[in-house]
């Protein structure tokens, strides 16, 4: 936790998390390679009876409404 009056730096400049071009910029002026991650595999809903994979069927809109 900061001190009254502080702000956190990483929500300034190219460290926000908005400024993908700018940190672009930054890391292509000072030639930093970073290799590319590839994406996690999301985890699969199973049955609990027979361990069957679930597949989704659609999505529906909630009946309530907020405010």
């Amino acid at each position: 936790m900061l001190p009254k009056g502080f702000r956190r730096v990483r929500d300034y400049g190219f460290l926000h998390g908005n400024a993908k071009r700018a940190l672009a910029r930054v890391q292509l002026a000072l030639k930093v390679i970073i290799a590319a991650r590839a994406p996690k595999p999301r985890p699969q809903f199973k049955y609990q009876r027979c361990e069957a994979p679930m597949t989704i069927a659609g999505f529906f809109a909630p009946a309530w409404r907020s405010g």
